[in-house]
């Protein structure tokens, strides 16, 4: 540890008695070897601590501590609106300096809620044709090994005949 971290600890936490551990090891070994911070320390314990050493703690009355409770929740309904009031300002705001975006906007959230809408129910339909081919193949397929299986290569027609 070097001088400054060691003024620096003075100055912050050593004087409230809030340093521990091995930190506090640390300062100690330092203000052993350190005449020039060992000093400092003394200079601050007079100027910092003793000035304060015979003063009582005063109570503060609950009345002073009444008016802030009472300041603070008033200057926190007044910066804290409801949100009735923010989304009422906020359409004032969009619509009253804005008007034509505000509309735009509008309309691209109303196009693109049609649009997803859409797509989705295409999708679905698509599913729904999808399923049906995969049925049809599973009945050729089945047809197919069926006709197999009786000796049959085929589905009889002439044009298989021709080009099997």
């Amino acid at each position: 540890m070097n001088c400054n971290q060691v003024r620096d600890l003075i100055l912050t936490d050593y004087l409230d008695d809030r340093l521990s551990g091995r930190i506090l090891d640390e300062f100690k070994a330092h203000l052993l070897k350190c005449a020039d911070c060992r000093e400092f320390e003394q200079l601050a314990r007079q100027a910092a601590i003793e000035p304060f050493k015979g003063l009582t703690t005063a109570k503060t009355p609950e009345a002073v501590w009444q008016n802030v409770r009472e300041r603070i929740a008033e200057e926190d309904r007044r910066f804290s609106p409801s949100w009735v009031e923010v989304l009422g300002n906020s359409w004032k705001n969009l619509l009253g300096v804005r008007p034509a975006a505000a509309w735009v906007g509008i309309c691209c959230v109303l196009i693109l809620t049609f649009a997803v809408g859409q797509h989705v129910s295409r999708q679905k339909v698509l599913k729904a044709q999808d399923k049906e081919k995969v049925e049809y193949l599973a009945f050729l397929l089945e047809y197919s090994e069926t006709a197999t299986q009786n000796g049959n290569s085929g589905y009889g027609t002439d044009i298989e005949a021709m080009f099997l």
